[in-house]
């Protein structure tokens, strides 16, 4: 890869990120590299004229700057300068490792699906055009008590959950929020849509794991009638559908190109960072 100029994208709210970011400028500037620095709250075409953008922080960071590069075809490389920092590739004692790296060649690009929401009213008025959301979708109540979301999958009635909310994840959101509510681990190249639902009142109701070629819509009741709920997309952005208003949510075209380590291996982070089998 030839790299010109990068951006460095950082959560300009967090120290370890500023001076993670001011030092990696530091090495792209000994390597004859050009960069700018990039806060999150930046919005619009922060990447433009990037050949490669990195996240400097924590997964918030990367999830943050994954729905802005999705089908822009500017590789994202992210370095971990907070606690867990699972979807980065590095940390930032391996920084001037990994450069040097993508310089001769040796790395890898993985591309990650991203989840497409919408909401409609009767099918007809739009609210959500296409936002995207890297980890998951979340449909919960509005108020803290369980409400029944009637799911269905391509068109076919799948079942009336009664439970605190439900979780549409990407395979890369697995991990996230989804595993917290004992959703399954899925590899991130598998094509796949997972819902769980979260504090489900019945023992039988379990996480699911779809087809990504069709998708969920679901909308909220509470004792028959159509209620307000509240949809988070990565925990970051949230939105209120009106009663009787179904959210839809599906794989999005636009993906994500994911730089990694040549040496990356999924199932040794998994173990590092999750403690993943260990006894």
């Amino acid at each position: 890869m030839i790299i010109n100029r990068v951006a460095i994208f950082y959560n300009e709210h967090k120290e370890a990120s500023i001076r993670g970011a001011r030092a990696v400028r530091q090495v792209l500037t000994a390597l004859h590299i050009k960069s700018r620095l990039v806060p999150s709250d930046a919005r619009g075409r922060w990447h433009a004229g990037a050949d490669l953008a990195a996240t400097v922080g924590g997964d918030g960071t990367v999830i943050h700057a994954a729905r802005e590069l999705a089908g822009r075809g500017v590789p994202l490389l992210g370095i971990n300068s907070g606690t867990l920092g699972f979807l980065s590739a590095v940390e930032m004692r391996g920084v001037k490792k990994i450069f040097r790296d993508i310089l001769q060649d040796a790395y890898r690009i993985q591309e990650r699906a991203l989840l497409k929401v919408s909401a409609a009213k009767n099918s007809k008025k739009f609210r959500l055009k296409e936002a995207l959301a890297f980890n998951d979708c979340v449909v919960r109540s509005v108020e803290p008590r369980a409400i029944t979301l009637q799911a269905q999958f391509g068109g076919s009635f799948v079942r009336n959950f009664f439970c605190d909310g439900i979780i549409v994840a990407t395979p890369s959101g697995s991990t996230a929020y989804s595993l917290a509510a004992s959703g399954p681990i899925v590899h991130p190249e598998v094509e796949a849509l997972l819902l769980s639902p979260i504090c489900p009142h019945s023992l039988s109701q379990r996480p699911l794991v779809l087809p990504a070629d069709s998708s969920i819509t679901m909308t909220a009741r509470r004792a028959g009638q159509p209620v307000h709920a509240l949809v988070s997309l990565d925990g970051q952005e949230h939105h209120k559908l009106a009663p009787g208003e179904s959210i839809c949510v599906c794989r999005s075209d636009k993906k994500l190109k994911l730089l990694l380590p040549q040496d990356y291996d999924y199932f040794e982070v998994l173990s590092r960072k999750l403690k993943w089998g260990e006894r």
